[in-house]
């Protein structure tokens, strides 16, 4: 049995200088001519917001998988997309290592699939979907039908010269929990393990409402501890308030 992923990336285009008028047949004032010697000039605008403390960025993902062979012996299909927004804008002491900034990330996932990826594993077979591979595990655990999503949006505000950093906010604890540095949905393998790290720990969803903070005791040694909200959902931030005052169960990392 095999699955095929395919990831597709959104980048960016950009327009290289002219070396040359007569490549377009005309004199340096005409249309052709003109537009790419104005846009040399001009800042792009990522720049200009750069310059006022606002990063930002965005990004598509796609994966497709396929199987001749499902848990009935019949062809298996699945596709999904994930639109990504994301940014930080920097408020407090920009420029300088005491920085405070606000972040944000906001998803929109889907499936182009009757289910998911997510669901091809053995989701769709236990719970009356159409047919799966018959795997006891997940593949592409981020690709699901999930739509409009918050994973972050809170104020990290660094202390200590930049040694120091508190977090408090809408937060996905997996930055930070059972991660590692080549641990991506993104960029790595479709697996679970590969996606979010050992997966052998219960975490809650992306993005809850937590409290943590991090310190680099020396160059090389640091301590990363936190409480977030054991019951929160990245599909509806605001009943985090709900949850955290309410139910009151939490996770201490």
């Amino acid at each position: 049995m095999k699955n095929y992923p395919v990831i597709i990336g959104l980048g960016a285009l950009s327009l290289l200088s002219l070396t040359s008028y007569a490549a377009d047949f005309g004199g340096p004032d005409t249309v052709e001519n003109t537009l790419p010697v104005q846009q040399k000039k001009e800042k792009n605008w990522r720049e200009e917001i750069a310059e006022k403390g606002v990063s930002v960025g965005a990004d598509y993902t796609a994966l497709g998988i396929t199987s001749p062979n499902g848990s009935e012996g019949n062809q298996v299909n699945r596709a999904s997309g994930v639109a990504r927004v994301y940014g930080t804008w920097g408020i407090v002491n920009k420029g300088g290592k005491d920085t405070g900034s606000l972040v944000w990330k906001a998803e929109h996932r889907h499936a182009y699939s009757k289910t998911p990826p997510k669901n091809a594993g053995f989701i769709d077979d236990v719970s009356g979907g159409p047919e799966g591979l018959g795997y006891v595990g997940m593949i592409g655990a981020a690709y699901n039908d999930q739509a409009v999503r918050v994973t972050n949006l809170h104020w990290k505000q660094k202390l200590n010269n930049g040694k120091t950093t508190v977090i408090g906010g809408w937060q996905d604890v997996t930055d930070y929990v059972d991660t590692y540095a080549l641990a991506s949905p993104w960029t790595g393998f479709t697996n679970l393990a590969f996606s979010t790290g050992a997966g052998a720990m219960g975490l809650p969803d992306d993005g809850i409402l937590a409290i943590s903070a991090g310190h680099m005791i020396t160059d090389n040694l640091y301590a990363v501890a936190g409480i977030a909200d054991a019951n929160g959902k990245s599909d509806d931030i605001l009943d985090g308030f709900n949850t955290v005052f309410d139910e009151s169960q939490f996770l201490p990392r």
